[in-house]
């Protein structure tokens, strides 16, 4: 006679300890999706004295991917909030960590004795790649991030 491992009402006893768990984990990768994106802030914002252009899409595909990845919590990154609205908030912190950059440019430029607005500044230096950068960003986030 064959016997159970377990008795079958084991499995609606309490949660295991990884699903208790996985609620500070979801703090940690946040924590670390917004260190991310600051570091593309200061990134970009280093480059930009450099008058980089069109390297700063590649910085931001690059800064994009890398908040996603944190956002997913490693190269698996499937765990139970895996989604639209992973994806998106991958995206929207990429896309502001990117935008934060160029308008810190901005600032700097003002500082300096500058005097456009921080994003018309951006829009006037880098032209239409100013809404670009942030838009690669953002798609680059989302792809890793979902």
């Amino acid at each position: 006679m064959r016997r159970l491992g377990r008795a079958p009402g084991e499995r609606y006893g309490e949660a295991p300890a990884s699903a208790v768990a996985t609620a500070p984990r979801r703090r940690v990768r946040l924590a670390r999706a917004l260190v991310a994106a600051l570091l593309a802030a200061l990134v970009v914002l280093a480059l930009t004295s450099i008058d980089i252009g069109l390297g700063l899409l590649a910085i931001a595909a690059g800064s994009g991917w890398l908040v996603g990845l944190a956002l997913a919590g490693g190269p698996a990154g499937r765990g139970a909030d895996a989604g639209r609205g992973r994806a998106g908030l991958a995206a929207l912190l990429a896309a502001g960590g990117v935008a934060c950059g160029l308008a810190a440019d901005g600032v700097r430029a003002l500082a300096q004795g500058g005097v456009l607005a921080p994003w018309s500044y951006a829009l006037e230096r880098f032209g239409p790649l100013a809404l670009v950068v942030p838009l690669v960003a953002a798609v680059a986030g989302a792809w890793r991030g979902r």
